[in-house]
């Protein structure tokens, strides 16, 4: 497949480390390597009490609707920051209310993407990379490579060391 037709997409909360990860797919639009952006952002189910988002909705349905107007914000900003274009004619943005291994598993799966993005303040150190337990699962069960976007802080700790992670159960051909 030419790299002007990758699928790209990158999964968000309201962590600090999402932002990298949304300028990480920006970076890829942007240089052309990307024919197209997914960006979702994930909220957990309505159960008991809300999180702080969470409670300007009064429906899950609500939240899903609404909350791509502000992630559009958010993309906006986040390309400005960085100097970006952001060719919002080749981004879906979308809001979905589930756990996040399985939401990043389907959005990842329907069409087929061609590296998945997520955030992560993993670790890198003595030639292993530390990973959460949703990074952890998406690249054990997903059929695509995931890149984890370290976040801005933790490079400025290393020193400026850069430390993007590309990491794949599958072997890549």
């Amino acid at each position: 497949m030419p790299a002007a037709q990758m699928k790209v997409v990158v999964g968000v909360d309201f962590d600090h480390t999402s932002d990298d990860a949304i300028t990480e797919g920006l970076a890829l639009l942007a240089a052309g390597v990307a024919s197209e952006l997914h960006v979702l952002q994930i909220f957990a189910p309505f159960v008991g009490g809300r999180s702080a988002p969470q409670q300007w909705f009064t429906s899950e349905r609500q939240l899903v609707e609404r909350a791509p107007v502000a992630l559009r914000l958010r993309v906006r900003t986040l390309a400005q920051r960085a100097g970006l274009s952001c060719d919002e004619a080749r981004m879906l943005l979308q809001a979905t209310v589930g756990e996040a291994v399985e939401s990043l598993l389907v959005a990842s799966r329907a069409p087929a993407a061609d590296v998945l993005i997520v955030g992560s303040e993993a670790h890198c150190g003595r030639g292993r990379a530390k990973l959460g337990s949703v990074v952890s699962e998406l690249v054990a069960r997903g059929d695509c490579p995931v890149l984890i976007a370290r976040s801005s802080a933790s490079r400025r700790l290393r020193r400026g060391l850069e430390c993007n992670v590309l990491l794949s159960a599958r072997r890549l051909s």
